[in-house]
């Protein structure tokens, strides 16, 4: 947890500690959410860059801005797809970042224990499936 105080700063404490250095649950349940929101953005950019690196997101994005910016009746069968697959993509990103905020806020102090979740960050059952065509898409860029 890393929290300020006193014009001090902690950083990687316990809860125990925490209180003993005279910071308020507040402060804490803040630390722990600032820690946890890091941990979840984290976790969110490892999944998403999993699935698209940033020169397939940037390839994509290429092609994307090439076949938008044609009249619709002079796009190809791919352009039409890949314009109408994004929107899957760009559904599934939000619904990664609403997780992050779920994610972020659940929690609960418990005497000395640092927090508990319901939530384990790093299982894949407490983010949202990526839409399998988004895979095949950026596979290919």
């Amino acid at each position: 947890m890393t929290d300020t105080y006193t014009g001090g700063r902690l950083q990687d404490i316990s809860i125990d500690r925490a209180r003993a250095h005279g910071l308020t649950e507040t402060d804490i349940a803040d630390g722990v959410r600032i820690h946890r929101t890091r941990a979840a953005k984290e976790e969110c950019s490892r999944r998403i860059y999993d699935v698209a690196s940033t020169e397939a997101q940037t390839n994509v994005a290429m092609e994307a801005a090439a076949a938008a910016a044609k009249t619709s009746a002079s796009r190809t069968d791919d352009e039409k797809d890949l314009l109408a697959s994004l929107q899957s993509w760009v559904d599934w990103v939000n619904a990664m970042r609403d997780t992050v905020a779920t994610i972020a806020a659940e929690f609960e102090l418990l005497g000395a224990a640092p927090f508990i979740s319901a939530t384990d960050i790093e299982a894949d059952a407490s983010w949202p499936d990526c839409p399998a065509e988004m895979a095949d898409l950026f596979d290919r860029h």
